[in-house]
């Protein structure tokens, strides 16, 4: 049984939420959301592991347009969802897409973030 949590929270918006603990230690859980646009399209803030769970939703909801790193933290994952989505545009946030900048290509973004 998985212990990822699906949960549909307003019409097209979902969570996908998973237990995680910070430096192993530390439960705080992990959570991304996916939201569909009106263009059909689907913008994901990728937080957690990109499982089969998670795959078949977001093929469910429609094609992977963005993925989004939020914050200069939250990057442990992108790097599946773009090899998965290869064609989806990654953005991110100033902190993050220095911090990042070697590894991957932002197409956009770089607001400035509230945390370091």
């Amino acid at each position: 049984m998985s212990d990822l949590v699906i949960r549909e929270v307003i019409q097209n918006i979902w969570t996908f939420s998973k237990p995680f603990a910070r430096f192993g230690i530390f439960p705080v859980g992990g959570r991304s959301t996916a939201v569909r646009l009106q263009s059909g399209d689907v913008w994901v803030l990728a937080s957690t592991p990109l499982d089969g769970e998670t795959k078949a939703k977001l093929k469910e909801l429609g094609p992977v347009k963005y993925i989004c790193g939020a914050d200069a933290v939250h990057h442990l994952f992108l790097g599946q969802y773009k090899q998965e989505y290869p064609n989806a545009k990654m953005i991110g946030v100033a902190s993050l897409v220095e911090k990042k900048k070697k590894e991957f290509q932002f197409d956009g973004g770089k607001y400035n973030s509230a945390r370091p």
